[in-house]
């Protein structure tokens, strides 16, 4: 459990309703919090989701709870039960479920070293869970490491939580949030990113946390909307992972929603026949629709080539931890028919065509032309090859000072380019953005994410476009493992750079006294709210007025010391903090940990 904080909602000991007596807090979010409570009555323990004030008389967010506590007619082991939905005295909607004692995935991830053959048990029994749900019509929407529990860290008891988000697939249903984005980026479908959310978006998310844990990382999804949508729009990287579970992923996984398994069920299935062998050795026979798919059902797949035939698969194996053992089946011996040698008279040619070779252009010769060329930050190339081959497609991406910038660019990629063609997509910023971007050292953001949402409903906002009057919330998430180091955070808008955090008013630094943990994460929040309030600390808000149209850049570092040796100014023009970056960089021995960017649109 948390420290209790004087703003929390429910102290220790308070009793609800004359039943429930507060324990402890377990969490706290942009909505709400959640507290360890005892029945005192039956000395149940139980969990209690309770919304904040704000959103406690906010109908949307009582049908977003009213709909969760609905999952109560759900009995199965691998989805948390819900009890009760109330409210206090003093107006707090409450939400009551069970209690799930064990550790989150979020916790195995962040240990590392989860084994294949424990993750796949917490497949098939999470898999289970969602055939119920989903026989209701229930997509979750937001399966996440930190949302599975395991019951006494039992993977075969593992729980599927928080089903805050989930929608109503049935037809006609309404939506607890509407159709637009909803999960978390780094494990939600690409059919997620456009609002849709179908029973397999849950597999992807399913499959991209089981790879998540097995690799001890959050998976990187980019830090801007274009390189979300086209991570997303790629396979997961599973090189390196033992089969039968890499197979298991790439299946789960498949960008095309079509290509994975139909249904959670299928999953189950799947896994009763690797997980739980019946001691005896047999050919498993690949079900059609799989073999449609593309999906390697087996554990070992044996193609056999058949001449005026189709091709057929025949595999076989019995899962002993990690072990696979192949069973050969006799194969009939196949006597290709004998054909008569038919001899090709080839007309003569007077004299041959001379072909001019075009030699391999190397990324590294286009990346050190853009390099010298760009004007906003770094310009990248696509592809992970060594070299370009001959008539391959050069495609650049990323921003620029000025519109026509783009044509110059690609002008000067054809001259080296040899006949291939040039595509150049780039985004116009403003000069001062430009000027921060162009400095930056390429170190990366090492797992740091940056999440968006909005102020009032404090719902994630996947687009970064913010309206006229709302107040732009950002957090940035970081791994434990920084605690010890310090932040620092700048908004520029126009010509005006914002030192966000610290500042003259607020001027700590240290991650580990700014941060709250979050499932496993250090959350640090940057922008605020106007309903927020934080004794002692300087709150940084921003509520977006006509005057403010147009595109603003948060760049947050992490580094060992102090990126600063003192407090800056609340607000300089964009010249001065571009100076005083490039003097830190220019500093004998600095170190930088990681740096984040992150653009918000303001629109009308």
């Amino acid at each position: 459990m948390l420290t209790p904080l004087p703003g929390d909602m429910f102290k220790p000991g308070q009793v609800l309703n004359n039943t429930y007596e507060i324990e402890g807090i377990l969490g706290r979010g942009g909505t709400g919090e959640v507290y360890r409570a005892r029945n005192q009555i039956s000395s149940r323990i139980v969990a209690i989701k309770v919304l904040n004030a704000e959103f406690s008389g906010n109908a949307d967010y009582l049908e977003l709870m009213k709909r969760e506590e609905e999952m109560r007619d759900i009995r199965h082991d691998a989805v948390v039960r819900y009890s009760d939905n109330s409210r206090t005295a003093d107006g707090h909607v409450f939400l009551v479920m069970d209690f799930v004692d064990g550790p989150s995935l979020n916790d195995w991830l962040q240990r590392g070293n989860a084994s294949p053959r424990d993750l796949m048990i917490v497949c098939h029994r999470v898999a289970d869970g969602l055939v119920a749900t989903h026989a209701r019509k229930i997509v979750h929407r937001d399966l996440s490491p930190d949302n599975i529990i395991l019951r006494k860290g039992d993977p075969a008891q593992a729980v599927i939580i928080d089903f805050g988000i989930a929608k109503d697939d049935s037809a006609g249903a309404r939506t607890i949030v509407g159709n637009e984005f909803a999960g978390k980026y780094e494990y939600a479908a690409p059919e997620q990113m456009e609002g849709k959310a179908e029973p397999r978006s849950d597999l992807y998310s399913l499959g991209a946390t089981l790879l998540a844990t097995y690799r001890g990382q959050i998976p990187n999804v980019g830090s801007t909307p274009g390189e979300l949508i086209r991570r997303k729009g790629k396979t997961l990287d599973t090189e390196g992972v033992p089969a039968p579970f890499k197979a298991l992923i790439d299946w789960l996984t498949q960008p095309d929603a079509a290509l994975r398994p139909a249904s959670a069920a299928e999953v189950v299935a799947h896994l009763d026949e690797v997980l739980r062998p019946t001691g005896r050795k047999s050919v498993l026979t690949k079900p059609v629709a799989a073999a449609k798919r593309g999906f390697s059902w087996s554990l070992i797949v044996v193609p056999l080539l058949v001449i005026g035939a189709a091709t057929g698969v025949i595999y076989s194996g019995v899962w002993r931890g990690l072990v696979v053992e192949p069973v050969v089946e006799e194969v009939p011996q196949v006597v290709e028919p004998v054909l008569p040698a038919v001899v090709i008279e080839e007309p003569r040619v007077e004299q041959a065509a001379v072909v001019p070779v075009i030699p391999d252009l190397p990324v590294s010769a286009v990346q050190d032309l853009l390099g010298k060329i760009r004007n906003c930050g770094p310009l990248t190339v696509a592809g992970t090859g060594q070299a370009f081959a001959p008539l391959a497609p050069i495609v650049v991406s990323g921003q620029v000072v000025e519109a026509d910038d783009g044509a110059k660019i690609k002008s000067a990629l054809e001259v080296v380019a040899d006949n291939r063609p040039v595509s150049v997509s780039v985004a116009a910023l403003t000069p001062d953005i430009c000027r921060i971007l162009d400095l930056l050292p390429p170190v990366g953001d090492k797992q740091m994410s940056i999440w968006l949402g909005q102020g009032i409903e404090g719902q994630a906002n996947f687009t970064g476009i913010f309206r006229v009057d709302e107040f732009p919330v950002v957090e940035v998430l970081l791994p434990t493992n920084l605690a010890g180091q310090h932040v620092w955070a700048v908004f520029i808008d126009g010509d005006i750079a914002y030192n966000v955090l610290p500042n003259v008013k607020s001027p700590d630094t240290s991650i580990a006294n700014l941060a709250e943990s979050r499932a496993g994460l250090l959350m640090i929040r940057l922008l605020h709210s106007n309903l927020e309030n934080q004794p002692g600390r300087e709150l940084f808000r921003y509520r977006i007025t006509p005057e403010d149209i147009g595109k603003k850049l948060l760049v947050t570092f992490v580094t060992p010391k102090p990126l600063f040796p003192g407090a800056r100014p609340q607000t300089e023009s964009v010249e001065a903090m571009a100076e005083a970056l490039e003097e830190v960089f220019a500093q004998q021995g600095f170190e930088l940990t990681a740096v984040s960017t992150r653009l918000l649109d303001f629109q009308n």
